[in-house]
């Protein structure tokens, strides 16, 4: 079985670990314009715009407690159009626009004064997108509310999609962490979420709480369904780490990808998701195509995550569907993940198509109709776009009603209603299996069997419970594999009272 690259490899950090700042510039709601921001007492600016224009590689902007509404282009709102959603690169269309690059080893840092964290806020007020990183490099962003942005919270401007990468239009080395990002609206059918990573490499997006993407019937406040948390169409080497995400359609959603070339079709390193707790109501993760014929996904590794919430929708927890694009697409590890449908209706726990390489293991799936579903067209079959599944094992299942299915829609659909008839399935009957006698160690149980309390989505383990020590290692099967594990937000800012509401549908 061929590996995938770890992103958390030396270089991804090296690349855009802030090394040596360089010159540090304040904004309060006590400054003024006229200012010079090299102070916060007498010589600070008041909005952030004038802040960032001062900016260098290297450089830091502290932003003082308070609620923020610039217009980064001092104009009237210019929304994005509604060609899928794409961003415009439009700064009148912002609070915020960051128009300056940093540089590798010397991020521009913009954040909250230490010590406010949790205390300063960009309101969008509907009308903008509060932070526009357009096409940068080496951005920080870190320490903020950012809330009710239009369309997006925090944006880069989106290529058209293309075949092969245009990497003069790269985001590169953007870090998003410790935000809370509320209450972001769109129209229906316009792509919405909270954080846009439109044709981006080397971006971490880590420790964010993110809640509450919406779209609407446009022109109106009518609730028509949830939006996206984290999208991307076309990126790199992503790191997507201990984000909580709630009140979405999809938590992580990348469409369209890279390739490096047509003539070998070349695969880039996509991204690892791990230690997130999403509730999604389709599925928490999302690979998927915009259209027939895009390009494939690359390799994606995700694990050690939580995601609940999505049982009525037959999206998986994980769903990676990718029969349409134009060649069988990268590797794919699933691996030590909690996957909770919650509800039987539709739901299945894992979904995949077209990928080679394919590794399920440790992984525990609890309320879903279905465990796992490999679908192998015969038509993509045909030409070599099928799934291929080379491990499985060391999973908890839920018995309900089909343990897996096979080869679906494809001449050899079958499905398998118990572990044990699964257990005894042989590569020569399918298309998607790689080898004989899959899930040899996998076991099923009930949850209550398992956790403590289902109703907490802690998900942690009872005495006794099946998963602990089940690997075979010693370690436990599911997100929680050593004990010490944190899914979902690392400790943030004690005793801070953050300045927003929660609201329920966005316009209160």
């Amino acid at each position: 079985m061929k590996p995938i690259k770890l992103l958390t490899a030396i270089i991804l950090f090296a690349a855009i670990t802030n090394a040596s700042a360089q010159n540090t510039f304040w904004v309060t709601k006590a400054g003024d314009d006229n200012n010079n921001c090299t102070n916060a007492t007498d010589d600070a600016c008041l909005t952030i715009q004038k802040g960032v224009s001062l900016l260098q590689a290297g450089d830091t902007l502290n932003i003082g407690a308070g609620i923020y509404t610039d217009d980064g282009g001092n104009s009237a709102y210019s929304p994005p159009d509604n060609n899928g959603g794409w961003f415009d690169n439009n700064p009148d269309s912002s609070n915020v626009y960051i128009a300056v690059n940093g540089e590798p080893g010397n991020l521009i840092t913009i954040q909250a004064t230490p010590g406010s964290e949790g205390q300063v806020t960009i309101d969008g007020e509907f009308q903008r997108v509060p932070v526009h990183i357009a096409t940068r490099d080496y951005i920080r962003i870190t320490g903020f509310n950012i809330i009710n942005g239009r369309g997006r919270a925090i944006a880069t401007w989106g290529q058209v999609p293309n075949e092969v990468a245009d990497t003069s239009l790269l985001s590169i080395g953007v870090v998003i962490e410790n935000n809370r990002i509320i209450n972001t609206i769109g129209d229906f059918g316009t792509n919405t979420n909270a954080i846009s990573m439109w044709s981006t490499q080397d971006w971490i997006v880590r420790n964010n709480y993110i809640d509450n993407v919406i779209e609407v019937d446009a022109g109106t406040t009518n609730f028509n369904r949830f939006g996206t948390a984290i999208m991307a169409y076309g990126t790199i080497n992503a790191l997507i780490e201990h984000n909580q995400i709630k009140n979405v359609a999809h938590g992580v959603f990348w469409k369209d990808h890279f390739i490096t070339d047509l003539a070998t079709r070349g695969l880039v390193n996509e991204s690892e998701i791990r230690y997130n707790k999403i509730q999604a109501t389709s599925a928490p993760v999302n690979i998927g195509i915009r259209a027939t014929n895009s390009p494939e996904a690359g390799d994606n590794y995700i694990h050690h995550n939580i995601f609940y919430g999505h049982g009525s929708n037959e999206e998986g927890g994980v769903s990676v569907a990718m029969a349409s694009a134009y060649a069988q697409s990268g590797d794919v590890r699933i691996e030590h993940n909690l996957i909770d449908g919650e509800t039987i209706n539709n739901s299945r726990g894992i979904g995949v198509d077209a990928s080679r390489n394919i590794t399920v293991k440790g992984n525990i799936i609890i309320r879903t109709k279905v465990n796992m579903q490999y679908t192998a067209r015969d038509t993509r079959v045909a030409l070599g776009k099928k799934p291929v599944l080379d491990f499985s094992n060391y999973n908890i299942y839920n018995n309900f009603e089909r343990i897996v299915g096979v080869d679906v829609y494809g001449s050899a659909s079958q499905w398998f209603s118990t572990l044990g008839s699964w257990q005894t399935a042989l590569n020569s009957q399918f298309a998607s299996l790689n080898f004989d006698n899959p899930d040899a160690n996998s076991i099923t149980a009930n949850p209550t069997d398992l956790f403590e309390d289902l109703d907490d989505k802690n998900y942690i383990y009872k005495a006794g419970s099946p998963a602990i020590g089940m690997m075979p290692d010693g370690s436990n099967a599911g997100p929680y594999q050593f004990g010490d594990e944190i899914i979902g937000l690392l400790p943030q800012w004690p005793g801070v009272t953050p300045s927003y509401l929660i609201f329920t549908n966005g316009f209160e």
